[in-house]
C-alpha cells in the first residue's frame, strides 16, 4: 500500500520523514562509515533507516513469476540480504521494502545473518541480525 507522506491528520512527530532529506543523510552516514568503528555510525544509520524504503536486489526465481532475493557474502559469511538506497543501477531488478518489514523478515529467518545496505556511491554497511 502506498504511504501518504504528509497526512495532516497524523501528528508531525509521527509522520514519515521526507525521503529526500533522509536519503542525503543516510548516504552520508554510509559513506562515512568506512572511516569509523561501528560505534561511530551504527546509531545514526539505524535512525536514518527507520521508516525508510530500501530496494531489494531481485533475480528471476525458480518458480515463474516469483523473484528471489539476491544475497551477498561479507565478513566471511554468505546470505546477507542485498539492498540499495536508490534504484539507479541499470540491469538490476528491484523490489521496495520498508526498513521495518526488512527487519521482521530477517528476524523471522535464522538463516539470514543480516543486511548489506549499499548507497549511491557503492559504499556499504553491514547490519547483523543481532543489532537490528
Amino acid at each position: 500500500f502506498p504511504v501518504i507522506l504528509a497526512d495532516l491528520s497524523t501528528p508531525e512527530a509521527d509522520r514519515t520523514p521526507n525521503p529526500l532529506v533522509v536519503a542525503d543523510d543516510l548516504e552520508r552516514v554510509i559513506s562515512d562509515a568506512a572511516e569509523m568503528t561501528s560505534d561511530g555510525w551504527y546509531g545514526s544509520a539505524i535512525t536514518h533507516l527507520r521508516g525508510r524504503e530500501l530496494y531489494l536486489h531481485l533475480k528471476d526465481g525458480a518458480n515463474a513469476g516469483q523473484p528471489d532475493i539476491v544475497t551477498a557474502s561479507a565478513a566471511g559469511r554468505a546470505g546477507w540480504v542485498l539492498t540499495y538506497t536508490t534504484r539507479n543501477r541499470p540491469g538490476i531488478s528491484y523490489g521496495g521494502i520498508t526498513w521495518d518489514a526488512l527487519v521482521n523478515m530477517i528476524k523471522s529467518n535464522p538463516d539470514i545473518p543480516g543486511v548489506r545496505v549499499v548507497n549511491e556511491a557503492d559504499d556499504w554497511i553491514l547490519l547483523g541480525r543481532d543489532v537490528i
